[in-house]
């Protein structure tokens, strides 16, 4: 079963003229998808109707089967809690947490995902900073005290523990110099395989296109703008 299906998926800002309109898109079980565009071009929104954060106005989209167009806020919040890892821009980590503690964010939401974390608390989080190239040691360290290359692993392993179905990153890489970047990138997509995760990674970055995705598409090819009144 896909993962994600969007089909003549359309949502307008309130109040807003023009609204975005996808025909059609899937993902599947540990796909790994990028998307690029332009800033402004709807990447951030289409990432916020994937993981229900927003609810389309129209067409029909779907989250592990789950239709989220007819979902209330609080069905959307489970589901995106259980399924989804988020990876954002300005990474979102709590300064005086530790990284124990903000890793394990990505799971407190979610039963299901808090259980499997439980089961072997301690193994995960070692086995994520192992994979992460992190010392054990940093596990109690207030996150503010790290480097900002090792807050975007923290953030990382917060998307991943649980073992979430899809990770959605949002220009992930955006505050990072060249080295930092590829580094990021390829422990993103490499632990994302071993936990049989898929991917979908916006950003406007050419350099984007050197990693190994499955599919790499222009947003432009994807979504088009259309008038409130004509989305049908």
């Amino acid at each position: 079963m896909s993962l994600i299906v969007a089909q003549q998926l359309f949502y307008a800002w309130p109040k807003a003229k023009h609204g975005l309109l996808l025909e059609h898109f899937s993902l599947e079980p540990g796909e790994r998808v990028l998307l690029q565009g332009v800033s402004g071009s709807g990447k951030s929104t289409l990432l916020a109707l994937f993981s229900g954060i927003l609810k389309p106005c129209s067409g029909s989209l779907q989250l592990a089967g789950y239709e989220l167009t007819k979902s209330w806020a609080a069905k959307r919040d489970a589901l995106r809690a259980e399924l989804v890892g988020m990876v954002h821009q300005q990474l979102h980590l709590l300064p005086y947490l530790t990284v124990a503690d903000n890793i394990l964010l990505g799971a407190y939401t979610s039963a299901k995902r808090l259980a499997s974390s439980r089961a072997n608390n301690q193994q995960q989080l070692r086995s994520l900073l192992a994979a992460l190239d992190m010392a054990e040691d940093l596990l109690h360290r207030p996150v503010h005290q790290l480097s900002i290359g090792q807050q975007q692993r923290v953030a990382i392993a917060r998307a991943l523990i649980g073992n979430p179905k899809v990770i959605l990153a949002d220009e992930p890489t955006s505050s990072l110099d060249p080295e930092n970047r590829d580094r990021f990138m390829q422990l993103l997509l490499s632990n994302a395989k071993q936990l049989g995760a898929a991917v979908i990674l916006v950003s406007h970055d050419p350099q984007m296109r050197q990693f190994a995705f499955d599919r790499q598409l222009q947003l432009a090819e994807l979504v088009r703008m259309v008038p409130c009144s004509g989305q049908n």
